[in-house]
């Protein structure tokens, strides 16, 4: 009896003695990295602005006449556009304009109230 509990024992020793070896044994974990929290945009404040641009028209009317359907009060303007000839429109222009406004957002709320003022040339 006495012998069984020596190897009972020693064996529980053994053991003991592998799984601490066998621990230092084991991957360390790293370390664990949380998600920033996300920012929370602020629509609150002034703002100026301006624009500039461009525009360019050029239209053919003779060849609207036959955009006209064959009926006795549209004869008349198709008359008159293929007795004008050539006829057309060419344009060219300057265009811009101008912003300012100022918004505010109303706190805790996605809400946002704000005035502006346009000008355009």
């Amino acid at each position: 009896m006495r012998r069984s509990h020596t190897w009972l024992l020693a064996a529980a020793i053994g053991f003991g003695f592998a799984q601490v070896a066998s621990a230092a044994d084991m991957p360390v974990k790293g370390p664990v990295y949380k998600a920033p929290p996300p920012q929370v945009y602020n629509w609150t404040g002034c703002y100026v602005g301006a624009n500039v641009g461009w525009a360019h028209s050029k239209h053919d009317l003779s060849t609207y006449a036959d955009a006209f359907p064959l009926n006795a009060i549209n004869n008349t303007a198709r008359t008159a556009i293929i007795n004008a000839g050539s006829a057309g429109i060419d344009d060219d222009s300057f265009t811009g304009g101008g912003q300012v406004g100022c918004n505010w957002q109303m706190p805790n709320t996605s809400w946002v109230l704000g005035a502006r003022a346009t000008s355009t040339i």
